[in-house]
């Protein structure tokens, strides 16, 4: 809940799916769109190959019935999408390379959309029920989030933070039972990359645990072979490794290394100007900054911008004072990528000797960890 995510990151999971005897050659999805005016462009889609935006399959007109039909090819099980040309966000399901699809899409009110027919799908809104009741009381506690956020609760929003934690430990735990108990179906490699995976960021052992379950024809299947890419970046970023170095420029020009602070602990702060919840949680980084950086505590920002004047603004009225660097690539910046970098705001904390020992502490966490390096 603390972290600003990317768009592909945060397309939506659409429920309500049953498998149905009906089989073709290929795949094919046939249904209605509400919400769309007659002629608009729907396209069926999937991620590139990059992970980070969406490359077109195929194009149909919706006609005055709003009726429209795809067909296509797939090599195996893939999460696709539909999206109406010139318009935001994308609806996301989940298909097998043979099956035949119904779907009802309705652009004003989404959670009444249906997908029937895979078998994939199916499986994955299975495993995703389980969830329903721990996301109302996540739903809530962001409710109380929020109250406790406008009165600048600081001990109540801690509270809540571990409290929401606690609940996607166990929702995680739901859905790594119900893989388990289905090992080779063919929602597994979503629940890994979808699911799993997000909620458990720095879990690695746990992923490597799904991915020894799950079929061997499904690691070849797009998102996990970005997942298995970003295995082996957070290995080398791991709790316990050498920070690897780094350089980039700061707003002169200069160019500044992480391996520059070595000999004093350093927490990098992987933000941007952009990011609401980075700008929110400032105030906390300044405190912690005043609170130990005569004792040898130094921050090292990383901004994902890429305007420089707005990065700087953001420096200057948020009173940062540390050291600020970037290439101005935004999710491109090179340190966030060799870092593993997802979301933002996103923290590494290294200790004197240049190791890592902790990542995306917060509050009385984080002073604790910084007391005990100094």
């Amino acid at each position: 809940m603390r972290q600003f995510l990317t768009v592909a990151a945060c397309a939506s999971m659409l429920a309500a799916c049953a498998p149905q005897d009906q089989k073709t050659d290929g795949f094919t999805i046939k249904g209605t769109l509400e919400g769309a005016e007659t002629g608009a462009k729907l396209v069926l889609a999937r991620v590139n190959a990059e992970g980070n935006d969406l490359v077109g399959i195929d194009t149909v007109s919706v006609d005055s019935t709003k009726a429209f039909a795809f067909q296509a090819s797939l090599e195996m099980p893939e999460a696709l999408y539909l999206k109406v040309d010139g318009q935001r966000g994308a609806t996301k399901f989940l298909a097998d390379k043979k099956s035949s699809m119904t779907a009802t899409i309705n652009l004003n009110d989404p959670r009444s959309n249906k997908f029937e027919g895979s078998v994939v799908q199916a499986g994955y809104d299975a495993a995703m029920d389980s969830l329903k009741s721990i996301e109302e009381q996540q739903k809530a506690l962001g409710q109380e989030y929020q109250k406790a956020a406008a009165e600048k609760n600081k001990a109540e929003q801690e509270r809540i933070i571990k409290a929401y934690e606690g609940l996607q430990k166990q929702g995680t735990e739901k859905v790594v039972a119900y893989v388990k108990a289905n090992p080779k179906s063919a929602a597994v490699p979503f629940l890994l990359t979808d699911v799993i995976a997000r909620r458990e960021r720095d879990d690695l052992g746990l992923w490597k645990e799904v991915l020894g379950l799950m079929d061997t024809a499904y690691l070849e299947v797009p998102s996990v072979k970005r997942l298995r890419k970003d295995l082996d970046i957070l290995e080398a970023v791991a709790i316990g490794q050498p920070a690897p170095d780094f350089s980039q420029n700061d707003a002169e020009g200069n160019s500044i290394s992480l391996s520059s602070f070595k000999g004093k602990p350093v927490l990098i702060d992987f933000w941007a100007s952009w990011c609401g919840p980075c700008r929110r949680a400032n105030p906390e980084m300044v405190a912690t900054y005043k609170k130990y950086k005569d004792k040898g505590f130094q921050m090292f920002g990383v901004s994902l911008d890429e305007n420089k004047d707005k990065w700087l603004k953001a420096i200057e009225d948020d009173g940062l004072e540390w050291q600020h660097v970037s290439d101005l690539k935004g999710w491109g910046n090179a340190a966030a990528k060799q870092y593993g970098v997802k979301g933002i705001p996103h923290t590494v904390l290294i200790d004197a000797e240049g190791k890592i020992v902790a990542k995306n502490l917060h509050g009385e966490e984080l002073q604790k960890k910084i007391e005990e390096l100094l």
